[in-house]
């Protein structure tokens, strides 16, 4: 039974089946592994880019708050924005 070429048909047919289900699971695997890193590419592009957007105004105040309380009372920020930074700005005057 084990020998007949219906067996080996059948058993040759599921191994090609089972052969490409895994060929296709490993184009879906690279595929997932593509998006992720892509994903954390463009996570960590925006990251920079809205830190260094929060960053350099408070980086500025507190050079500024540093100056005014070493004694240098003239001292005065250049750098407005608008919102809570601006207003954190404007407050301290």
């Amino acid at each position: 039974m084990l020998g007949s070429l219906r067996f080996r048909t059948a058993a040759a047919y599921i191994l090609l089946i089972v052969a490409a289900f895994a060929a296709s699971l490993l184009d879906v695997d690279r595929s997932i592994l593509i998006a992720v890193v892509v994903t954390a590419a463009v996570a960590g592009i925006l990251s920079l880019a809205i830190g260094s957007t929060i960053m350099r105004p408070l980086g500025q105040l507190a050079r500024t708050a540093r100056s005014i309380a070493s004694g240098n009372l003239g001292e005065r920020v250049v750098y407005l924005v608008e919102g809570k930074i601006g207003e954190l700005n404007v407050s301290k005057y």
